[in-house]
């Protein structure tokens, strides 16, 4: 979405984005990286007021957001 940050939905930065950190997804998430479920998804993806068509959480996960992809 456009405008939409990366902390949007994984939290602040300040402590997980150095690239080390951010290339070991353990290390993201003991540093304080959110890795979205789906209620946090579905709190802005709510089909109103945006009129966005209903949201699809297992869909969208399988077609991925962008290309880091954390393991399960």
């Amino acid at each position: 979405m456009p405008g939409v940050q990366c902390e949007a939905c994984h939290g602040p930065g300040s402590d997980y984005k150095s690239i080390k950190v951010m290339k070991d997804p353990d290390a993201a998430l003991a540093a304080g990286l959110l890795k979205p479920d789906a209620a946090m998804c579905e709190a802005c993806h709510t089909g109103a007021p945006h009129e966005q068509a209903a949201f699809d959480y297992e869909a969208a996960k399988a077609a991925g957001i962008h290309e880091f992809k954390s393991p399960e």
